[in-house]
């Protein structure tokens, strides 16, 4: 039987589908060569650092299925059944929709900046031009 770990085979998938071989993503990721082998020949977990590496290559939807993976590989099977769904292996929603709470200081700041730029039209206009260049689509 297999026991090729899952983001193993679906990082070389990835490799597959952009007609990279090891030395491409290595260099493109910053992943050593050496490594990137032990990698794909499941001979050594992906860690998380080079997870994210990864990832840096990657379209939108080949990250989530890496990631979706390596949880999968990573995790208990009752904790992954926890974060991932088993029929579509994404993010359970409640995962999905989860975001961390703002501390009071952080909470301060944003009425701070709120009130100063309903005040000031061309500082809301630099603040629209950062933010938007920050990767803001909203």
């Amino acid at each position: 039987m297999d026991q090729t770990p899952l983001a193993a085979k679906v990082l070389s998938a990835c490799l597959e589908s952009h007609q990279w071989d090891q030395s491409a993503i290595a260099k493109q990721s910053g992943v050593n060569r050496a490594v990137v082998s032990f990698h794909l020949t499941g001979a050594r977990p992906i860690r998380d650092d080079h997870l994210s590496a990864y990832c840096r290559c990657l379209d939108a939807e080949e990250k989530a299925r890496l990631v979706s993976a390596w949880l999968r590989d990573a995790l208990a099977p009752e904790d992954a059944a926890t974060v991932l769904d088993p029929g579509t292996h994404r993010l359970q929603e409640e995962v999905r929709a989860w975001r961390p709470g703002l501390t009071d200081r952080q909470k301060s700041q944003l009425e701070f900046w709120a009130s100063r730029l309903v005040a000031d039209p061309d500082l809301a206009e630099i603040f629209d031009i950062i933010t938007r260049r920050a990767g803001w689509q909203g």
